[in-house]
């Protein structure tokens, strides 16, 4: 009697795409600060790149979730920078590793972006604990502004972790009002563009990227 061949699941697909074959998704209604930007230059140049972005081949290459990311790298590349895997081994110059997220309809696909970027907003912070993770961090002379956190919002986390949270609804902390969250669409603004370009070199030579 032939043996029954076993079924596993089908392996991820991921793929090297060159980063303008890929295209973002014009209609995406979250958006990123240059500053944003700027911080995931940073965490990708010193972590390395580690979240690859969804790409929907099959639809032409469509960008479904990363466009953040995707800005990143584009901003590193056009400063003649290089990107790597976490061990250092260099991703192919031009191109970003992506997850095919093939076989979703338009509808789903559309969803998915919405979705994605409403999912982070529902989790909250336990600020005794991330007071905690951030003091463990601020020791000799490791950069804490690759924590996502700024000094001004630490010392808040500090003083938030004294008291007990505001409940949120859902046994969380209560997240920062909407005016407390820089929500201008990405751009480099030729008032800002000197300034921009000397923070991107500083950058990128504190964190190992490389200058053409």
């Amino acid at each position: 009697m032939p043996s029954k061949k076993k079924e596993g699941f089908p392996a991820i697909k991921v793929s090297f795409l060159p980063l303008d074959e890929i295209v973002p998704y014009e209609r995406n209604p979250r958006t990123h600060s240059t500053e944003q930007t700027l911080e995931l230059v940073a965490n990708i140049l010193k972590f390395g790149f580690t979240n690859f972005p969804l790409v929907d081949i099959a639809a032409g290459k469509k960008l479904v979730a990363g466009h953040g990311r995707y800005d990143a790298v584009k901003v590193i590349y056009a400063q003649g920078g290089t990107i790597a895997f976490p061990d250092g081994t260099e991703i192919p110059k031009g191109t970003m590793p992506v997850t095919d997220c093939s076989g979703w309809d338009e509808a789903t696909r559309r969803a998915y972006i919405i979705w994605d970027n409403k999912s982070a907003e529902k989790s909250s912070w336990d600020f005794v604990l991330l007071r905690e993770e951030l003091a463990a961090l601020d020791v000799g002379d490791f950069d804490m502004s690759l924590t996502g956190f700024d000094e001004k919002e630490r010392e808040q986390i500090a003083t938030w972790a004294n008291d007990k949270p505001q409940e949120d609804g859902n046994g969380g902390g209560k997240e920062k009002t909407d005016d407390q969250m820089e929500k201008s669409v990405c751009y480099f603004p030729r008032t800002k563009a000197g300034r921009i370009r000397k923070e991107l070199k500083t950058l990128m030579e504190k964190h190992g990227g490389r200058l053409a």
